[in-house]
């Protein structure tokens, strides 16, 4: 069975210099390819848009669309783009906090070389 364990202080740490790296840099690119449009997004968002129209669209996975619809809904001032903005930006804070978890039990020891260790695994992966 597999061992609790204990975030420390370090821990914590680390979990804030990951997110603060993950904003900063898949922030930019998010950035970039929203003001410009460019990749996949523009098509999943005009998906969204005719998803809230009532049309049916097939698409393989719907969570994006459907979030970005609820957050048009319950936000009516924002606009798709910004909604599909917002939603993947969160998913790409949220990931490296979910590997950090995952990771740093495995990494053993005490002190600041395994909460590093597992950081730099983290933003490896």
């Amino acid at each position: 069975m597999f061992k609790s364990y204990h975030f420390t202080r370090k821990d914590r740490i680390a979990i804030q210099v990951l997110v603060s790296l993950s904003a900063i840099f898949f922030g930019f690119l998010l950035l970039y390819m929203y003001s410009t449009l460019q990749g996949d997004y523009t098509a999943h968002i005009g998906f969204a848009m005719l998803i809230e129209e009532g049309r049916a669209v097939t698409v393989p996975h719907i969570l994006y669309h459907v979030l970005i619809i609820a957050l048009v809904k319950l936000f009516p001032l924002i606009s798709h783009i910004f909604a599909g903005f917002i939603i993947v930006f969160i998913f790409g804070i949220i990931t490296p906090i979910i590997l950090y978890v995952i990771i740093r039990p495995v990494v053993l020891g005490v002190g600041w070389r395994p909460s590093l260790i597992a950081t730099l695994f983290t933003v490896g992966l």
